[in-house]
């Protein structure tokens, strides 16, 4: 074996291609198939694939599917990513991250049969997870597409169902600079005949006419199924199909994003395997992932962590906001340079009384905290904020501002995986 540690091989990993995301799939393919785990293997398993694309509310659709199809008795493999904590994260079995062990054996399995063909990172993680999944003979596979979803490595299987759960402005430079070039590339993970199942009420153009050419079945929400939340109550419901029966949900309000919860409970249905009401009930009402509106407490301050680091998340940030807390509200915010910092920040203005603004001294990505502050006063001449020069003094300092208040204010702390990374090794939580 090349190496025996886990961290040996993922700092192999990041050296061994030239360029950290190299967009397609013919290297990638090459090797799946040597590994005999490439879309032809998987069309002869008894394994059902589900693919889900989308700039905002994959990691949320994955788990929600996870976690209903626990419940209904099935086994089941999920990959998702980035890790925000741990390397395996990326790769559940029935809901437990895979060990050290098993990730090493698949990596030197991938490494045996690349036979010259560099691989990128993400891209050694997409097959340990298909090769996991097939040794384990799970009965449903669960893929997040890493970026776009046409040229992405999760995209050289053959899905069964596809799931988009939103289409929104981010990495521009490999989707294009539009919601239609971006909705494209996310609709390649559509095949024919296979059902595609769309949670964004404001679908591009191009995803239908894709769908449409390929004759992919197109299931939207507002038509096909639809949801409403009011009072912390949450109905969901579909219409009846060619394949599947009305159906409704009404159950407490999941902090979840709502869309891609919906998109899951349509999946589950077209593929008839939706456990009763009263399951899905209980799953949604105790539903929960990490670094999405996660809440934590400490010292009696409620910490809300949130990986939100674009527009359309800061939107929907912004709105969770209004929906839960009347608090008065802080916000410990620290990005990477290369986000489109104004827009996060516009939607949150209105709502942060207090910014505590860090560096992430480690990352050669992110924007200095006295950068991101000069952003935040052109945006609201009248904010209240402190720069820092890590999490851990921001953190420190919101709890000695707070913890003698008699009516503390809650905290989310947002703006990248890494600074949620950074809030949850200070809070010593793992994750799960």
């Amino acid at each position: 074996m090349r190496f025996d540690q886990l961290q040996n091989w993922l700092d192999w990993q990041l050296q061994l291609h030239p360029t950290a995301i190299d967009m397609g799939l013919t290297r990638v393919s090459r090797v799946a198939d040597r590994l005999e785990i490439g879309s032809s293997a998987f069309k002869h398993s008894a394994s059902t694939v589900i693919t889900v694309a989308g700039t905002n509310g994959k990691g949320s659709c994955v788990k929600t599917l996870e976690a209903l199809l626990i419940t209904s008795g099935k086994t089941v493999g999920s990959f998702t990513s980035p890790h925000i904590v741990r390397y395996n994260e990326r790769i559940r079995l029935n809901g437990d991250q895979v060990s050290d062990n098993q990730l090493c054996q698949a990596f030197e399995d991938i490494d045996q049969a690349r036979e010259g063909d560099s691989l990128t990172y993400f891209e050694f993680s997409t097959l340990a997870a298909l090769l996991i999944f097939k040794q384990a003979k799970v009965d449903f596979i669960l893929l997040e597409v890493g970026l776009g979803g046409r040229l992405d490595s999760t995209n050289i299987i053959d899905t069964d169902l596809a799931i988009v759960t939103s289409v929104d402005i981010d990495h521009c430079e490999y989707l294009g600079n539009d919601r239609e070039s971006i909705g494209r590339e996310k609709a390649g993970i559509f095949r024919p005949g296979v059902p595609a199942i769309i949670a964004d009420a404001n679908m591009p153009l191009s995803v239908r006419a894709y769908a449409d050419d390929i004759g992919a079945e197109l299931l939207c929400i507002d038509d096909q199924f639809r949801y409403s939340a009011a009072n912390n109550r949450f109905h969901w419901s579909c219409l009846p199909g060619a394949s599947y029966s009305e159906f409704e949900v009404i159950c407490e309000q999941p902090r979840l994003p709502l869309p891609s919860i919906a998109a899951a409970l349509m999946a589950l249905k077209v593929l008839s395997v939706l456990p009763t009401q009263k399951q899905v009930s209980g799953v949604l009402a105790n539903i929960e992932l990490t670094g999405r509106l996660q809440s934590v407490e400490i010292d009696g301050i409620e910490f809300v962590l949130d990986v939100a680091h674009n527009p359309a998340a800061a939107e929907s940030l912004a709105q969770s906001i209004d929906e839960h807390d009347s608090r008065e509200c802080y916000a410990i915010c620290a990005m990477m340079a290369d986000k489109d910092i104004d827009a996060v920040i516009q939607p949150l203005v209105n709502k942060v009384d207090h910014w505590f603004l860090p560096n992430l001294p480690d990352n050669d990505r992110s924007l200095p905290s006295s950068v991101l502050s000069s952003k935040v006063k052109s945006l609201d001449e009248t904010a209240a904020l402190q720069e820092f020069d890590s999490i851990v003094e921001a953190m420190d300092s919101v709890r000695q501002q707070c913890v003698h208040l008699t009516d503390k204010p809650v905290v989310y702390v947002f703006g990248s995986f890494f600074t949620v990374e950074a809030a949850l090794n200070y809070l010593q939580i793992d994750v799960q």
